[in-house]
């Protein structure tokens, strides 16, 4: 303290006044300036969150929308006409031999002499709905380039 007694009252009081506006200016440097660009930078991310907000409880309006729409579609066709119409919208009919309704939710379909192809989109065709699902597939080479034998069983989805 001998430092502070050696100086004058005039100094000590400009130390004092020198000293207490720099213990505001670390407070606001330390404390102030940060709590300040946090809260703008939240204040930002509130206004993003609603819009995401906003948006998502559309989203669910419209999927809830879309579920309804798909669980009236699906009760009015049936698995096996299903497979009869997307083979004929594929124009694989003729190669559809036998449809066996199989043991619970499942259907077995033989086709002859197809086009692999064909086949492939028919498959794609018959899945697009969600309604079918392949659960056993077997394909067989003939000799002809691309034509093929097939055998599939599909799982009726039921909800």
């Amino acid at each position: 303290m001998s430092l502070w007694s050696n100086l004058q009252k005039r100094e000590q009081l400009a130390v004092m006044w020198g000293g207490g506006v720099l213990l505001l200016l670390l407070v606001y440097v330390m404390v102030i300036a940060p709590l300040r660009s946090d809260l703008a930078r939240m204040r930002k991310e509130v206004v993003v969150q609603k819009a995401d907000l906003v948006w998502m409880q559309d989203a669910a309006v419209r999927a809830r929308q879309l579920n309804s729409l798909r669980k009236t579609t699906k009760s009015e066709v049936s698995p096996l006409k299903l497979i009869d119409q997307t083979a004929r919208r594929y124009g694989i009919a003729s190669s559809l031999k036998r449809v066996d309704p199989g043991e619970g939710d499942k259907i077995k379909v033989w086709f002859e002499e197809l086009v692999f192809v064909d086949f492939m989109q028919f498959l794609r065709g018959a899945g697009d709905n969600r309604q079918l699902s392949v659960d056993n597939l077997m394909v067989e080479r003939l000799n002809a380039p691309g034509i093929v034998n097939a055998r599939v069983t599909f799982k009726a989805e039921t909800k």
